[in-house]
């Protein structure tokens, strides 16, 4: 999978869809059918606050996702 550095937001594109999908399923596991659920979940998890498709929500989801796929504190 390729990630950019595009916009610092969710904007729901496929590619941003496809991204929290196989982090869900691969990093956290979490395959829940309702995507957004689920990423909220990772989010608390891990201490952070708001929802996927929020700005805050989407850094404090891709900073953990980062943080638990390389198990380290960064």
């Amino acid at each position: 999978m390729w990630v950019g550095d595009g916009h610092a937001g969710f904007l729901g594109s496929p590619e941003q869809v496809a991204f929290v999908r196989t982090a869900l399923s691969g990093i956290w596991p979490d395959t829940a059918a309702d995507w957004e659920k689920a990423a909220g979940r990772a989010i608390r998890w891990s201490g952070g606050e708001g929802s996927i498709t929020s700005r805050a929500g989407w850094t404090n989801f891709t900073r953990a996702t980062l943080r638990r796929g390389l198990g380290t504190r960064l």
